[in-house]
């Protein structure tokens, strides 16, 4: 399935003692590699679990902007992680080969089939996030910022059809979710230390989390169609609702699998995903 011509845009790169030390902070154990990709847009990992090594894809921009792309590197890291802690199908998708063999017609499809199960699959990053959260919570506030200004962006520049690709429902889902989730959490702690203290604040120690949509939100929804709304919605409820990681292979599994054959009926994709075991892997089967 590889393009040959894109092993020759690949080139290793040196481990920065930064990269270095956030290894060290996630616990891999796995050998890690860092190489240079000029076909992908920002990063990408693969996760092996045979040679039990992360081949970790950066694009020359995210060499020539290391700290912009800090929080891009870092999330790859933690799938890392999360491959060795529970199982690689948090990080990488894998098909059965005969995907890969089909020829025309039959490979194109192939090819579609395989881009919605990737749209389906694409929530795994509330797990990715959560862990690069424990470590680096800084870098929450700015990844949300950064990705719900660009999307503003966009919609102010008229760039409907793009907004509304299902990858791109998807991400503005889980970007609300997300909100809520880390509210959630922090709405308990207050709680927590509230009782743990001394004396009640007005509202009980309490902290509102907003369930509805923020002005941003509001208008980027108003741009991309207000038809569109019920399934951002919808999307948004599921991944807020999704559980932490156990780091139990069986039960987080049976999440996964569940959460992605969720996504791809509300997205009405013609796909029923379903993971099984395949020699030594596990792999997504899409029909």
């Amino acid at each position: 399935m590889a393009d040959p011509r894109q092993d020759r845009e690949k080139r290793e790169l040196p481990i920065t003692p930064e990269w270095q030390a956030a290894i060290e902070d996630l616990g891999l154990e796995w050998s890690t590699q860092f190489v240079r990709r000029t076909d992908i847009e920002t990063c990408q990992i693969i996760s092996d679990p045979v040679a039990q090594a992360h081949e970790i894809r950066l694009h020359p921009n995210a060499l020539r902007n290391p700290e912009l792309f800090r929080v891009d590197v870092y999330h790859e890291l933690c799938h890392g992680s999360i491959s060795e802690r529970v199982d690689p199908a948090f990080s990488t998708m894998y098909f059965p080969r005969e995907y890969g063999e089909s020829q025309g017609d039959a490979a194109e499809q192939a090819q579609r089939r395989m881009q919605m199960a990737y749209w389906s699959w694409a929530h795994v990053d509330i797990w990715i996030n959560e862990l690069r959260h424990e470590h680096w919570p800084e870098l929450t506030k700015e990844d949300q910022a950064s990705y719900i200004s660009s999307v503003a962006r966009a919609a102010k520049a008229g760039m409907v059809d793009v907004l509304r690709r299902p990858d791109q429902i998807v991400a503005l889902s889980m970007n609300m979710a997300e909100k809520q989730r880390y509210a959630k959490r922090s709405a308990t702690s207050a709680r927590s230390s509230q009782r743990g203290g001394k004396g009640k604040k007005k509202n009980g120690g309490r902290r509102r989390v907003q369930k509805g949509l923020s002005m941003q939100e509001r208008e980027i929804v108003n741009a991309i169609g207000r038809e569109y709304l019920p399934t951002i919605k919808e999307l948004r409820d599921l991944f807020t609702g999704l559980p932490r990681l156990e780091y139990d292979r069986d039960t987080d599994l049976a999440v996964l699998e569940q959460s992605v054959q969720d996504v791809a009926g509300i997205l009405q994709l013609p796909i029923s995903p379903s993971l099984e075991q395949f020699e030594d892997r596990m792999i997504w089967r899409l029909e």
